[in-house]
């Protein structure tokens, strides 16, 4: 157990970890902001005994909470323990800031021992494995899977060979055929948005795990801005600013895929420091999810082959 780690908060026990996994889990769920909030009430202006911190789980999260939370959830949803919350200011890099509790995951991440990343990662990731119901495609709606081992690092591999070719064939004969099928647009949009989006929290978490023990923190740039050519800033080992761009598939690693003129723009300027980062078989239930780099500007890389009508990328 990590030395004089608390594990009993609050003066009734609100809130009690079973041991230090449990802690770190438990910890990384109250960080997601998909499933909990945060706040500081300023109860005293309104003529209460004492201000306090508030954890709010969001309703339709409670089945994802470890045993130790579900237990302390009060009414209204509500975790009531400012010791707790305080113990996490204090030692976690957590922030409260005007009433706000900030929770800045690459900051959190340096206080963590490296240990106890992947127990942290599996609550903060616990509910990143959303994906469309089979039995509510017509409602458009996401439903929780909590088998997917989501906390894992993603794994880098070597990039290709074209003998792995007729295996991904196998994969997209077999989206061939679904195709006959009469499309719903909407829905082959959300998957699409989702793979995208999915693909890009992993790497962006496993930037963050890669520079914990630096000065350095990753940036998520196209949740604020999909214009730049790339979704990821963040730094090499070396400290070197590099610029990723994520490009995610639920099929094999040789599936092509496509590159807007910015994001062919941004490999020519940034060369050697723009990195695709090729992610993919996302639709499988797995303990790993795999990635290969391709460096460099796109048009003069050696293993890429381009279609300049359309900037269809395939790997040769």
């Amino acid at each position: 157990m990590e030395k004089d780690l608390k594990l009993i908060f609050g003066t009734e026990k609100q809130l009690e970890f079973a041991d230090t996994k449990d802690f770190y889990m438990s910890f990384g769920m109250v960080c997601n902001p998909n499933i909990f909030t945060i706040s500081y009430e300023m109860n005293k202006k309104n003529g209460s005994y004492s201000n306090a911190y508030r954890l709010r789980v969001l309703s339709s999260c409670r089945k994802l909470l470890t045993p130790s939370l579900e237990k302390a959830v009060r009414s209204q949803n509500r975790i009531n323990c400012n010791e707790y919350v305080e113990y996490l200011i204090d030692n976690y890099n957590v922030v409260e800031k005007s009433g706000d509790v900030i929770c800045n995951i690459t900051e959190i991440l340096k206080s963590i021992p490296n240990e106890f990343v992947a127990y942290f990662m599996k609550g903060y990731t616990s509910n990143a494995s959303t994906t469309l119901s089979k039995d509510e495609t017509k409602k458009i709606s996401y439903t929780i899977d909590a088998d997917l081992n989501l906390y894992n690092d993603l794994e880098e591999v070597a990039i290709p060979t074209i003998s792995t070719k007729n295996e991904d064939k196998k994969d997209t004969n077999k989206a061939s055929k679904s195709s006959n099928k009469k499309t719903d647009y909407i829905l082959r949009e959300i998957t699409n948005t989702y793979i995208g989006d999915f693909g890009e929290e992993k790497v962006y978490m496993n930037e963050c795990i890669k520079l914990k023990n630096t000065s350095n923190n990753p940036k998520w740039v196209s949740r604020e801005d999909d214009s730049l050519g790339y979704d990821i800033e963040s730094y090499d080992l070396a400290g070197n600013k590099i610029y990723i761009e994520v490009k995610s598939t639920p099929y094999g690693p040789t599936t092509p895929f496509f590159m807007s003129k910015k994001e062919l723009d941004s490999s020519k300027k940034y060369g050697d420091n723009y990195y695709i980062y090729r992610v993919y078989n996302l639709k499988k239930k797995c303990n790993k999810y795999y990635y290969f780099i391709l460096r460099g500007d796109v048009e003069k890389n050696e293993h890429l082959c381009i279609e300049k009508e359309n900037s269809k990328v395939s790997i040769k």
